[in-house]
């Protein structure tokens, strides 16, 4: 089941991925540049962005230059001048350009480290401060991009000599709203899916969640009991019914994207609104049930239905609920149990949908949904979980326990896929990615078992990292999926425990195993600093992210 799409925009996850020494699965001598997340309430001068290094030969000087779009994000000079602080490079200095030129609408910052000594251990580099820009909304985000000049990457060794072998791992930069606090809301009908979140016109985060029958609820930061509506008048409370109303439960995510919500219920409703809930939602019907989350791209809602175990592709237009391409959709295979569990994922450029179905992944036009493969990307089993694709290379797990990785422009399986042992039919979580060293992600399985994949453009690998202790009788499922902050891992399984642990690309420590209900736990969701969970008691809880 596809996790909040939030969940990818916490702050410096892959540039602090690993422990400090650790050995990692990427490429020696890997600068990452990762995905972070720029609050608006971060002290002067702004947030920090860590920039790291992986699997260092002696590494005594690294030069880089970083585009980003103005629109969204600026570099901060550093007042106090130490942007080398907590290095792995022992004693070196650094010289930042905070103005390095402008290339096609991006600036640029041009950071250079130098030390006569090498290091030959993982972590941070160096880092800078970033502000929202002004105007920048939260959501907004732009990619944080190594210059693919030679003469702007350059990592040397102890000798002063260029290490050519030298690969970067692209990077970006999300407007994130203020911090959140904690709190926790009962909904009276319970809840079987999990928890959407959003940022309102004035950043400010916003928890939603869809009960039992069918009513959409929005809370935050704090979490309190708060039902939204509908008014035909906002200023006259006599115009207001509850928003939606009489609909069947959803075991998916509220998903936010572009202004609009959208979710699907377990009677095959589709419902599309204004996140603002500024006029009445709209609806589209699928055939039999709606067991995922669906994706919103360019105005449209794609979303998987399933009926007597076939899993279709259908989608919606957001404004109107009308269909786009066929009304009946497409058959995602074979009818399997399971199938339809996999919510869609956004290929490069938006010129793509890609899913899981019965036998494997699908892509599609998004247009009109027409098949754009000629087979599927195949797999030993149902595909559950939901794919994931960043720069061009897709991560996805199927119920034969094994991860797959394929190329998003070709449509084709990468080399042999990793084998971690037990059914992964959650989603995976991407630490990094976008370079030439491939996209790094963390798996759970259904034994609760995590595993550190790296899809590279040639080869799958992977490290078993460690297992959590599960609940009785438990398992992590489709329903479970898993997200990381910082360096924590966060994974619920179903028998209500939450689960918590320190990765790195190969291992996970410090386990932590906490009952927080006697029902299902949802996947988790998390933004600016809060953790959120949903149980089908009714509870949503906030908790603070572990540091």
């Amino acid at each position: 089941m596809k996790k909040v799409i939030l969940s990818l925009l916490l702050g410096g996850v892959a540039a602090s991925a690993f422990a400090q020494g650790q050995p990692s699965p990427l490429p020696a001598n890997t600068v990452i540049v990762g995905a972070h997340v720029i609050r608006t309430d971060d002290a002067a001068p702004g947030t920090k962005v860590p920039i790291a290094i992986a699997n260092p030969a002696s590494v005594a000087g690294v030069q880089i230059k970083l585009f980003y779009n103005p629109a969204v994000a600026t570099a901060v000079e550093d007042p106090a001048g130490t942007e080398n602080e907590g290095t792995v490079i022992p004693g070196a200095s650094a010289i930042v350009n905070y103005n390095a030129g402008d290339v096609g609408g991006n600036k640029s910052i041009y950071l250079a480290l130098a030390a006569s000594k090498g290091t030959s251990t993982s972590g941070q580099i160096a880092r800078v401060y970033f502000a929202p820009a002004a105007g920048a909304k939260a959501g907004d985000s732009t990619p944080l991009t190594a210059s693919t000049d030679p003469a702007d990457f350059v990592v040397s060794n102890d000798q002063a000599q260029q290490i050519n072998t030298a690969t970067a791992i692209n990077g970006s930069l999300t407007i994130g709203g203020s911090k959140t606090a904690t709190g926790s809301a009962t909904l009276a009908n319970g809840i079987s899916g999990s928890v959407g979140i959003g940022f309102s016109a004035t950043n400010a985060t916003q928890v939603f969640a869809v009960d039992n029958k069918g009513q959409l609820y929005r809370t935050g930061p704090a979490v309190t009991n708060s039902t939204s509506q509908v008014c035909t008048d906002p200023t006259d409370p006599s115009t207001c019914t509850p928003f939606p109303a009489g609909a069947a439960p959803s075991v998916g995510r509220p998903v936010v994207k572009d202004g609009t919500i959208a979710f699907g219920t377990t009677d095959g409703k589709v419902v599309m609104a204004k996140q603002d809930f500024s006029a009445a939602a709209v609806t589209g019907s699928v055939t039999g049930s709606v067991n995922s989350s669906p994706a919103i791209l360019n105005g449209n809602v794609y979303v998987v239905g399933t009926n007597a175990n076939q899993a279709t592709l259908y989608a919606f237009n957001a404004g109107t609920g009308a269909a786009v391409g066929p009304a009946a959709g497409i058959a995602l295979g074979p009818a399997v149990a399971g199938a339809g569990n996999s919510s869609p994922a956004t290929g490069p450029g938006g010129l793509s949908i890609f899913v899981g179905g019965g036998d494997g992944v699908y892509e599609v036009n998004p247009a009109d949904l027409t098949p754009l493969l000629a087979t599927k990307i195949g797999t030993g089993g149902v595909v559950q979980s939901s794919p994931e694709v960043v720069g061009g290379l897709g991560v996805v797990g199927s119920d034969d326990g094994k991860v797959y990785g394929f190329d998003a422009a070709t449509g084709t399986a990468i080399g042999t896929a990793y084998d971690t042992g037990s059914p992964v039919s959650n989603s995976p979580f991407i630490l990094a990615g976008g370079g030439a060293a491939g996209i790094n992600a963390v798996v759970v399985n259904s034994a609760g078992q995590v595993h550190i994949v790296t899809v590279a453009p040639a080869a799958v690998t992977g490290t078993n990292g460690g297992a959590f202790t599960l609940g009785a009788g438990a398992t992590v499922g489709a329903k479970q999926s898993p997200i990381v902050s910082g360096t924590t891992l966060y994974v619920g399984d179903s028998a209500g425990m939450l689960h918590t642990a320190t990765v790195s690309p190969t291992a996970a420590t410090n386990i932590k195993n906490t009952a927080l209900s006697t029902k299902a736990l949802s996947s988790v969701a998390a933004a600016n600093g809060t953790i959120y969970v949903a149980s089908e008691d009714g509870s949503i809880v906030g908790i603070p992210a572990v540091p």
